[in-house]
């Protein structure tokens, strides 16, 4: 396989603020898109992970 150019389109829409999509030409012909989550989703996701893994360990603290 001997990628030269793949173009790709990244769409962010104002409705979807969480989303990001990416358009890229299918190997069957066509458009194909994939949906992903923005990089502010991811974020706020880990932040509420260590959150929660900061309290848990403060309860553990707390018990013994």
């Amino acid at each position: 396989m001997d990628i030269r150019h793949l173009p790709l389109a990244r769409v962010a829409l104002e409705g979807r603020p969480d989303q990001v999509f990416y358009a890229f030409p299918a190997a069957a012909g066509g458009v194909e898109v994939v949906e992903l989550p923005s990089r502010r989703r991811v974020s706020r996701i880990a932040g509420i992970a260590a959150a929660v893994v900061a309290v848990l360990a403060f309860a553990l603290l707390l018990i013994r």
